[in-house]
C-alpha cells in the first residue's frame, strides 16, 4: 500500500490512465517446520484437529532473516467446530531472545458476521529481528484447515523512499469540520487519491464543485480518481437515512397535530 492503492472494485474500461500502479513485493517466502506439538493435536492433510482449549504447535523458521518485517501467512484458513468466534495466539521468539505476542480474531461461517476471508497475513511485530520460533495456541477445540503456512519476510530498504513519494501528492489547505473535510491538491498526471477517511455511505465527494463517486480503497478507506491539474476536494457527511427519517418524523408530527385539532374540534361541537 506504500506503492499503490488497492481498490475494492476494478476501474472501468475508460480509466486506463489510473492503471499505472503495480505493487512490487520484494520479500520472500520462508518455510516453517513443526518442532513441538501438544498431545491433543492431530495433524492431517487439511490441517490440524485440536481436542481441547490451550493446545499449541511450535514452528521453527528454516532460514534466518533479520532484515525488514516478518509476517505469518495463512492460506486457505477455515475453522470447523462448535464455536462461532475464535481466537488464535501467536508467540514469537527472535534470535536475540525477544518475545512478541499477537492474536487473531476469527468469525466462523456460523457467526452472524462471518469473516468471509480465507487468507490471512499477521504482522509478528519483529522489525529488524530474526525470527527463530512461532508458537500458535488454539483457544477452541475443532478442526483448523490450512492449505499452507509460512513466514513472509518483507525488506524495508525502500520504505523511506516510498513514504517520501507518497508525500509529494497530498492535500494542502486542509479544513476539518464536524461533517465536512476539504483541501486542495495539484497533480502532474492522473492519479488515485486515497484519503484516511473510513469508507461510509454517508460521505458525498465533490471535485471542483461537482459530485464524484467515492471508491473503497485499501480495504477500509475512501479514494477518488483525479485527472491531471489543480483540484479542490470536498467531502460532506450526512448520516444514511437521516433525510428520510426527518421526513417521516415531520409527517408523524403533522398527523398527531391533525388528530389533536380534530379531537378538539369535535369537543367544541358537543
Amino acid at each position: 500500500m506504500a506503492q499503490s492503492v488497492i481498490l475494492e472494485e476494478a476501474l472501468s474500461v475508460g480509466d486506463e490512465a489510473y492503471r499505472n500502479g503495480q505493487p512490487l513485493l520484494e520479500g520472500r517466502e520462508i518455510p516453517l517446520r513443526a518442532v513441538q506439538m501438544s498431545e491433543g493435536i492431530t495433524e492431517n492433510e487439511q490441517g490440524f484437529t485440536v481436542k481441547s482449549r490451550g493446545e499449541s504447535i511450535t514452528f521453527e523458521v528454516e532460514e534466518v532473516c533479520s532484515e525488514g518485517e516478518s509476517y505469518l501467512y495463512m492460506e486457505g484458513f477455515e475453522y470447523r467446530g462448535q464455536k462461532k468466534q475464535i481466537n488464535l495466539l501467536m508467540d514469537t521468539v527472535t534470535a536475540s531472545g525477544q518475545e512478541v505476542s499477537r492474536s487473531m480474531f476469527y468469525e466462523t461461517k456460523d457467526s452472524k458476521w462471518p469473516s468471509g476471508v480465507e487468507d490471512y497475513t499477521l504482522n509478528l511485530g519483529c522489525v529488524g529481528e530474526a525470527v527463530r520460533t512461532i508458537t500458535v495456541t488454539f483457544l477452541a477445540p475443532g478442526t483448523y484447515q490450512l492449505d499452507s503456512l509460512f513466514l513472509w519476510n518483507q525488506p524495508l530498504k525502500k520504505y523511506a523512499e516510498e513514504m517520501e513519494a507518497l508525500g509529494r501528492d497530498r492535500l494542502v489547505n486542509e479544513k476539518l469540520e464536524a461533517n465536512r473535510v476539504s483541501g486542495d491538491i495539484s497533480l502532474d498526471k492522473a492519479k488515485i487519491l486515497c484519503l484516511t477517511v473510513p469508507y461510509d455511505g454517508g460521505w458525498t465527494a465533490y471535485v471542483d464543485g461537482e459530485e464524484q463517486p467515492l471508491m473503497k480503497a485499501n480495504y477500509m478507506f475512501s479514494a477518488l480518481a483525479l485527472p491531471e491539474g489543480e483540484h479542490h476536494i470536498e467531502l460532506r457527511y450526512c448520516t444514511p437515512g437521516l433525510p428520510a427519517g426527518l421526513v417521516l418524523a415531520l409527517l408523524g408530527a403533522a398527523a398527531l397535530l391533525g388528530i389533536a385539532c380534530y379531537n378538539r374540534y369535535r369537543e367544541k361541537r358537543r
